[in-house]
């Protein structure tokens, strides 16, 4: 099983199958999708950098993200209300912290 060893912009280093890394904009990129910062990222590549991707199993196209997690749809939006109830609340904690 091929494994490709990527490092994402934050630095964080990801082990990926080749269905997990897309080659893209005519072959001069490739990206994929890092779960520590859950970013999509894009990097350049030079023709030596592809070749290899490609001989992994490295496939051109469009990128492939992960399903987002599911949540629950039927919970009620956060509103602006909530956000100001929220403040209040805050300031209220942090003022009993500094008494």
């Amino acid at each position: 099983m091929t494994i490709i060893r990527v490092t994402c912009d934050s630095g964080h280093v990801i082990d990926l199958k080749p269905e997990e890394v897309s080659i893209i904009e005519g072959g001069t990129k490739f990206t994929f999708f890092c779960a520590e910062c859950a970013l999509g990222i894009e990097k350049r590549a030079d023709p030596k950098i592809l070749g290899i991707l490609q001989s992994a199993g490295v496939k051109e196209g469009p990128a492939k993200l992960p399903e987002p997690d599911q949540h629950d749809v039927s919970a009620p939006a956060f509103t602006e209300d909530d956000l100001i109830d929220f403040h209040f609340t805050m300031d209220d904690d942090l003022e009993e912290l500094l008494s």
